[in-house]
């Protein structure tokens, strides 16, 4: 299924080079002012089918992800943003878990999770 903690920068940075490839890089700046804050523990991305939930997961991921190359945001949107840069790109421990790989191979959903 992959490897769940610090996912690494790689399925982001396959995708930066893509003639098709639009900067929401931005977002992670939106995202910093949740982070550590109680009254919003958990962050839903939500999108219709096939716009792009799967990279902006792969590059909220690459962003916060302490073991990640932090390069890779070099000359993007959230490089303008200097002061959320250095307070929290490559600071955090990422758990990134994809929901569509691997559920096939349990009978319920509820194995799925408490294998989780």
């Amino acid at each position: 299924m992959g490897i769940y903690l610090n996912p690494l920068t790689k399925a982001f940075t396959n995708r930066t080079g893509e003639k098709m490839f639009i900067d929401y890089t931005g977002m992670p700046a939106i995202m910093s002012g949740m982070v550590n804050n109680e009254d919003r523990k958990y962050i839903a991305v939500s999108r219709p089918r096939r716009f792009g939930k799967t990279i902006d997961a792969n590059m909220i991921a690459a962003f916060f992800d302490k073991d990640g190359d932090q390069g890779v945001f070099k000359g993007l949107e959230i490089s303008k943003n200097p002061r959320v840069c250095e307070e929290h790109q490559g600071k955090y421990n990422v758990i990134k878990i994809d929901m569509s790989k691997g559920i096939d191979d349990f009978d319920t959903v509820r194995l799925f999770v408490q294998f989780l």
